[in-house]
Parts: C-alpha cells; sequence; structure tokens
C-alpha cells in the first residue's frame, strides 16, 4: 500500500468489529430510521459491546460533519448521502487505501459542484 493514502489512525480494541458492523449497516442502507437505526439493524441480538456501537456512531458523527450535519442521527438512513455518510466513517476508522474511492466520492458529493478554474 502506498504510504501517502494511508490516513494515521488510532485503532481501538473495538475498530475491527466497528468496521465490521458499519460494512454491514451500509448494505442495509436505505431503511427506515437515522443512520444509527441502519447499525442496531446490522447488530439485531444485540451481541456486541457497547463500545463497539459507541465507535461507530462517532465515526458516523464525523461522516456526518462532512455533509453539514452535527450528529449521524440527524440523517436518515433513506437519505440519498447515507450510504456515502457511512463510507466517510469507514475511512475515518480504517485509513485504509483501500477505502479511499468510497470516502472521495463522497466528498465529492458533499462538496457539491466543483467550480470553474479562475485560471487556465
Amino acid at each position: 500500500m502506498n504510504a501517502e493514502l494511508q490516513l494515521p489512525v488510532a485503532p481501538t480494541a473495538h475498530t475491527a468489529d466497528a468496521v465490521r458492523l458499519l460494512r454491514a449497516a451500509r448494505r442495509l442502507v436505505p431503511c427506515p430510521g437515522s443512520l444509527c437505526a441502519a447499525v442496531d439493524l446490522a447488530d439485531p441480538d444485540g451481541a456486541l459491546a457497547g463500545e463497539v456501537y459507541a465507535e461507530c456512531v462517532a465515526a458516523l458523527d464525523v461522516g456526518a460533519r462532512v455533509f453539514g450535519y452535527d450528529r449521524a442521527t440527524e440523517i436518515g438512513a433513506h437519505s440519498d448521502d447515507a450510504a456515502l455518510v457511512v463510507d466517510v466513517a469507514v475511512y475515518n476508522l480504517t485509513g485504509s487505501a483501500g477505502d479511499v474511492p468510497a470516502a472521495l466520492r463522497a466528498f465529492r458529493r458533499a462538496a457539491g459542484p466543483l467550480l470553474e478554474p479562475t485560471r487556465r
């Protein structure tokens, strides 16, 4: 992997489970409720530790901020941007070059139309 594409991250003991849970939640989007509800649906038996859920929500909050929201609970899992918020959340946790393309699509969508260059 190209070290320049690796986002520095500080994984916890729960990060791997949080990433798996977010990826599972993304497969459920669109669904009723907020993005946090999608995370709940991805762990229907509540088998994962509360710390895993907390790490997911914190990462989703980062993704929400990219799209102009204060927290993930403000974004419906049925929203057009819901899956993209999850993509940013996953990249925030992994920092992996493999997650860059999805995160870039999300950042581009959040930024809106690109401005025309002022110089040519």
